[in-house]
């Protein structure tokens, strides 16, 4: 017999507290209920594990948290028995047929006494409804007397704080994607491409434990654009390797980047590689529990004016990172957030030039002293 081994990502207590904090925070900003339609925040809201949503714009997945009352999810029929393994949630409302339509939550909200209520969405900051504007219109059209409103700032302080368990997540993705790169720089050859590159980093990650294989980019100087997908450019004697990459562990993602040379680096490798691993080394030190990322960035800023290297013109350095691959906070200039114990956030200041894309990017979770460094050890330059 076959175990059944489906189940939610994380235990009760989890979404209990994450529901309770919400709550509170929904309270502070006067909303009734926050209505969900992004995948992430559903994930987030509705523990769903190893749920694979392929169509998310034809058969979106919706949840209703209400201030006072049991949460609802919505979703098509097919998906019932597996939303009902993999969520604490029971109260589940269908919907048959195509394509999508929004009588299903209007009848949900009015099972919630919410018809005029102060209903929060994804209306802001890094947010996306998963569903279109139309159907919006078509909601709000039948019920006139409810007020939709911006929940973005309820989900960003609630994503933004993780839980331990969420941190395992991401240092097991990053022990994961370090294994893969250490695997890729011992087997990569002259006259590889960056698409055959591209594609023995996917493997790693999956051979070393990834659920997904996330993301990588791969570029080879002279000559790349960091903006375009792998190509055909091969390797050659004296080029430099820059390899961006993230393995996912129960849809949890890590995002940090490790360089080489092929052959002995040339000293203006050794010199740039040198000055932006010390500028790196320098901000992840600041790193602690009520500073402002505004804080470091400017930092960061005044180092690479100091070595005549330009600061990067979005004046960003570094970002969150958890179910997104970018997610709030920024490290950036104009982002005043403070960080606080349970952040997991990445740290990348660089330089492009035209002998490769110096960037170290480390990932790192915030703590009361100081942070974990959850990408491994300050990287030297590879050499091939």
């Amino acid at each position: 017999m076959i175990e059944d081994t489906y189940f939610p990502l994380f235990p009760k207590e989890e979404y209990e507290f994450r529901y309770k904090r919400a709550r509170e925070v929904m309270v502070e900003k006067g909303l009734d209920a926050i209505l969900v339609t992004e995948f992430t925040n559903y994930m987030y809201l509705g523990g769903q594990r190893e749920f694979r949503q392929l169509t998310p714009k034809a058969r979106p997945l919706i949840l209703i948290l209400p201030l006072d009352r049991e949460p609802i999810l919505i979703a098509q029929v097919p998906l019932e028995q597996a939303m009902r393994k993999g969520s604490w949630i029971k109260n589940i409302k269908t919907w048959s047929g195509m394509p999508f339509f929004v009588e299903p939550v209007k009848v949900a909200l009015e099972e919630l006494l919410l018809t005029k209520g102060r209903i929060g969405m994804e209306f802001g900051l890094e947010q996306r409804m998963g569903i279109s504007y139309n159907d919006l219109m078509a909601l709000e059209k039948m019920l006139p007397n409810a007020n939709f409103v911006d929940a973005s700032e309820v989900l960003i302080r609630l994503r933004m704080i993780k839980s331990q368990a969420e941190i395992d997540l991401i240092r097991r993705a990053c022990r994961i994607t370090g294994k893969a790169f250490e695997k890729l720089f011992s087997t990569v050859k002259l006259g590889m491409t960056e698409r055959e590159i591209l594609k023995m980093m996917f493997i790693y990650m999956l051979e070393e434990g990834a659920d997904m294989p996330g993301f990588a980019t791969v570029h080879i100087w002279p000559g790349a654009i960091t903006t375009t997908a792998a190509t055909d450019r091969s390797l050659k004697e004296g080029d430099y390797l820059w390899v961006d990459a993230g393995a996912v562990v129960n849809h949890y993602k890590c995002d940090f980047s490790r360089n080489a040379t092929v052959g002995r680096p040339s000293t203006k490798h050794l010199k740039t590689h040198e000055v932006i691993r010390e500028i790196t080394r320098k901000c992840v030190e600041m790193i602690k529990a009520g500073i402002k990322g505004s804080e470091i960035t400017k930092f960061c800023n005044l180092e690479l004016q100091k070595n005549s290297i330009p600061p990067k013109p979005m004046g960003r350095i570094g970002h969150g990172i958890g179910l997104d691959i970018t997610e709030p906070p920024s490290i950036a200039i104009n982002d005043n957030t403070i960080l606080e114990s349970g952040m997991t956030i990445t740290i990348e200041p660089g330089v492009l030039t035209d002998y490769g894309y110096f960037v170290l990017e480390e990932n790192l979770a915030v703590t009361k002293n100081g942070f974990e460094r959850l990408s491994g050890f300050e990287p030297e330059l590879y050499v091939l």
